[in-house]
């Protein structure tokens, strides 16, 4: 019964989800199966954050209080769905409206489907055969989900006296409160069964890179990337054992590429729109997200700086707009952090004295050593990383060319942004590198994936 009021609220959380995108995106060229994909996390963030705005209001959770307030955007998002002639089936360039039928897949793609599909059963089962166990989904995460579902509500004796005793105060809420929703809607804390948030986050990722390269190439070339982003060891045990990294990575992965889109295709603002949305939950998922934040507005600059002086004060709106979205959502969070002075303990500052710059410089080779035992170890990454490396080595012209430059500057950024905090932390460099580096790399991972199909696009015939 607690699995079948968990399947429920799923699909009542990317119903949510879904609405949002079917509001957004109203006359937008984005079909149905790529609004699925994003209904999930948009859903769960969208919700979560009410969920933190109920305690500032000092209203308890309760199935009614949390699901209530949605019940106009269902209405609405219902309306613009079935208002359009042919509901998600868009015509969107490079894509057909309806996809093939099955019988019609070669043995090849049949291969890849099953792959997928084996890798998606396995990380399920990894997920539910054992309960919540690893330390930083129990410690950091795990833990206060419960107090919020024993007490309906992130209270505020919680973040006076509770919330400084457990490692890291300052992170945000969003996979906790959607732990707590998960706790309400089966009635019990059960600690095994709330983990299936996790790999759809995995599943999420995987038909969002599956119909994002499928805008621009075949579908058996589609399949074969979805397929390479499926099977690194790495990524799908992270989404089977309750940490944020799976759930960060969707969020930020699916807001830059979402905003190259945009890039793609400036006309078709929904885009933008949904980017700034995913972009800034990154943020409310972890603090990492920021860094995503930070890179998708620099991104988004660089682009409109490039479009020409024509277009200032609508290329000033552009870029007001996505900040503005991102210090929307983030907002009642910070001010909750600034109230009750949770601070990250991690990271440190820049310091210009002779002597922290010297101690900052000779952390970089420790760094360095530490990314290439993670980029080239077969183990967790297969040979990935690799690849991308011969790649951009052999296409190096092509990844600095029009839309694939702003592709390849994220995961250059990502990895100068991660760079900046192991030097500036406060944590030894050894030991924060070797503990947190093959995590991070998987924030980018999805990102990674779309820009090796972007650029092999002309080179592998399927």
């Amino acid at each position: 019964m607690e699995l079948v009021r968990l399947i429920m609220l799923v699909a009542l959380v990317a119903a949510v989800g879904l609405s949002l995108v079917n509001m957004i995106a109203r006359k937008g060229k984005i079909n149905l199966y790529e609004k699925v994909s994003l209904a999930y996390g948009l859903g769960f963030g969208a919700i979560t954050l009410w969920m933190l705005l109920m305690s500032l209001l000092s209203i308890k959770f309760g199935v009614a209080a949390i699901f209530a307030p949605w019940i106009p955007v269902l209405v609405a998002g219902a309306f613009f769905y079935f208002r359009r002639t042919s509901p998600g089936t868009a015509p969107i360039k490079g894509v057909p409206p309806r996809g093939k039928p099955l019988s019609s897949l070669r043995i090849f793609e049949r291969f890849l489907i099953g792959g997928i599909i084996f890798n998606v059963i396995y990380t399920f089962f990894r997920a539910l055969i054992k309960p919540l166990e690893s330390y930083d989904a129990v410690a950091i995460y795990a833990i206060k989900s419960k107090i919020f579902y024993l007490s309906n509500s992130v209270s505020r004796d919680f973040l006076t006296n509770i919330a400084a005793a457990f490692p890291h105060p300052d992170y945000p809420l969003n996979i906790p409160l959607a732990e707590t929703l998960s706790y309400i809607a089966m009635g019990s804390l059960n600690d095994q069964l709330v983990k299936i948030i996790f790999p759809l986050f995995y599943v999420a990722i995987l038909a969002l890179l599956y119909y994002a390269i499928r805008r621009f190439a075949s579908r058996a070339y589609a399949l074969l990337f979805t397929f390479i982003a499926a099977t690194p060891a790495q990524f799908s045990a992270f989404a089977a054992n309750g940490y944020l990294e799976v759930p960060l990575a969707y969020y930020s992965s699916a807001g830059l590429i979402l905003l190259f889109m945009w890039f793609d295709e400036r006309r078709e603002f929904s885009f933008l729109a949904l980017s700034a949305l995913l972009t800034a939950m990154a943020a409310w998922t972890k603090n990492e997200g920021l860094l995503y934040c930070a890179i998708s507005l620099a991104l988004l600059a660089w682009f409109l700086a490039s479009s020409g002086e024509k277009r200032i004060k609508y290329n000033a709106w552009y870029l007001l707009f996505y900040l503005g979205i991102i210090v929307f959502i983030n907002v009642p969070w910070i001010m909750v952090k600034k109230i009750y002075g949770f601070v990250n303990t991690d990271v440190g500052g820049i310091s210009l004295a002779p002597t922290d710059i010297l101690k900052q410089i000779s952390k970089i080779p420790v760094v360095l050593y530490g990314y290439q035992r993670e980029f080239f170890g077969p183990k967790k990454w297969n040979i990935f990383w690799p690849v991308v490396f011969i790649v951009l080595a052999v296409h190096i012209r092509k990844a600095f060319t029009g839309v694939n430059k702003y592709v390849t500057a994220s995961i250059l950024l990502a990895i100068a942004g991660y760079t900046f905090i192991y030097i500036t932390g406060k944590v030894e460099v050894k030991f924060f590198v070797v503990s947190t580096w093959s995590r991070f790399l998987i924030h980018f991972f999805p990102v990674a994936v779309y820009w090796l199909a972007r650029i092999l696009k002309d080179d592998v015939k399927i």
